[in-house]
Parts: structure tokens; sequence; C-alpha cells
């Protein structure tokens, strides 16, 4: 299990190479929230564990969903408050 944020397809793929490497079947759990939603829990959030809010539009701009295509056996989607 790789607990993380990885945006992109890019930063995926060591983590499915890693999989490949040792036969291992990857499944990505990937949460679609839209940017409302994901603004205002993090308004909520204290002390370090609130993101500064560029950072966060900026990560939320650069997000990609992951796909079947870049390796991973299966992808499961969970809609948090809507799509981008």
């Amino acid at each position: 299990i790789a607990d993380a944020t990885h945006l992109t397809r890019h930063s995926r793929a060591n983590l499915i190479d890693i999989a490949e490497e040792f036969d291992a079947e990857c499944t990505a759990v990937a949460f679609d929230v839209d940017w409302e939603t994901l603004s205002d829990r993090n308004s909520k959030r204290t002390g370090k564990d609130k993101v500064p809010n560029d950072v966060l539009h900026n990560m939320y701009l650069d997000y990609q969903l992951p796909s079947e295509s870049e390796g991973f056996k299966k992808v499961h989607i969970v809609n948090l408050g809507g799509n981008k």
C-alpha cells in the first residue's frame, strides 16, 4: 500500500514499476473532489494539517485522475463532492 499524494501520471510511474517488478497487482483508489468542497474542508483544518490555499489550488490544478492506461489493474474513483 502506498498512501501518499501522487498527483500526476509521472509521480505514480515509479510505484507501478515497483509493483510490476514484484509481479504485484496494482490498484488505484482516487478521490475526486470539487474545488469548493476541497477548499472548505481545508479551511476547517488547523496547524500543520492546514495546507496554504495557493499550494492546495496548484495541487488541485495539477491533479490527474489515475487510469488503467498507466498500468493499474483496477482504478476506483470515489466522488466526494463533485467532479473537477
